[in-house]
């Protein structure tokens, strides 16, 4: 009766588990303190909440779906009934956030809670916020391109 392993084949096997052994050592960094960084997962207590509601001025007030709302340096989408949250950092001063109707479609000028602003650039104010507070930003309105443009700002 043969022998099952010849010489180069008892090599490669040996050679194979080898293999095994030191690519386990090679991927260990140790415990010697430096190294590489990590991401923390986000703490919710340090972490600012906005919400509010799109809706179309020249259409009764029927939800904007996918209009872009941006504060500090976040953007977001808003949902199919005009919602939206952006978790963000915390604020110490007072900061604007801006609205973009989708397609472009919308004008520049806007109701935030009762008072017109441009709501693209600069923005509206939005007072500071503390990390774990939420803060309602409201009902935003802005108007669609089909009707008339609402009076600008004041």
């Amino acid at each position: 009766m043969g022998m099952i392993f010849g010489k180069s084949h008892r090599y490669a096997v040996v050679l194979a588990m080898s293999a095994l052994l030191v690519v386990p050592l090679v991927g260990c960094g140790g415990s010697s303190g430096g190294g590489g960084t990590t991401t923390p997962t986000p703490d919710a207590a340090a972490r600012a909440v906005f919400s509010g509601r799109v809706v179309d001025f020249n259409s009764g007030d029927i939800s904007v779906a996918g209009a872009v709302v941006t504060f500090n340096g976040t953007s977001v989408v808003t949902a199919n009934d005009g919602t939206f949250t952006i978790q963000t950092t915390p604020t110490t001063e007072t900061l604007n956030a801006r609205v973009v109707g989708p397609n472009n479609n919308y004008y520049n000028t806007g109701y935030v809670n009762g008072t017109s602003y441009n709501v693209v650039n600069p923005g509206f104010p939005v007072p500071p916020t503390a990390g774990g507070a939420s803060r309602d930003l409201g009902v935003i309105k802005i108007a669609t391109q089909d009707g008339p443009p609402p009076p600008p700002p004041i």
